[in-house]
């Protein structure tokens, strides 16, 4: 059951993971990321190298850069593809609604009370920044 449901729940997601076939890491725009990643997160990827016999079990894979990259690669990990994130965001919004005084105690000494109906708006798919704020998640 996929839950046809209004809003999709992610959480059936869960035990999912992708694995990239070898022949399909080389593809542009698919495959692994050409931008500035493997420069910024070399040091974290050689550690997890190491840390699973020297193999390379961990790629950043390329997403756009749309305002909403890190749905998009979530969605890659869990299925290949770029189709979840819409509901990805949505789910994390109604999570944080949820769980507000949990994420709150949990990040106070790095987000101020007042910036998490910001937080929360930003989740939504259809948010549009204001002008002069760079694109979301």
């Amino acid at each position: 059951d996929m839950n046809q449901g209004e809003i999709f729940d992610c959480s059936l997601l869960g035990d999912r993971a992708f694995l990239i076939e070898l022949e399909h890491v080389g593809t542009m725009g698919y495959g692994k990321d050409r931008s500035g990643s493997l420069i910024y997160l070399h040091d974290t990827l050689e550690e997890i190298k190491k840390a699973n016999g020297n193999r390379e079990c961990l790629i950043p894979v390329h997403v756009d850069g749309d305002g909403h990259c890190l749905v998009h690669a979530v969605s890659r990990a869990l299925v290949g593809r770029e189709l979840f994130w819409h509901a990805l965001r949505e789910n994390l919004k109604q999570n944080f609604k949820q769980n507000l005084d949990r994420y709150k105690n949990l990040f106070q000494d790095f987000i101020d009370a007042a910036e998490w109906e910001d937080i929360i708006n930003e989740c939504d798919p259809l948010f549009i920044p204001p002008e002069g704020v760079p694109l979301g998640l």
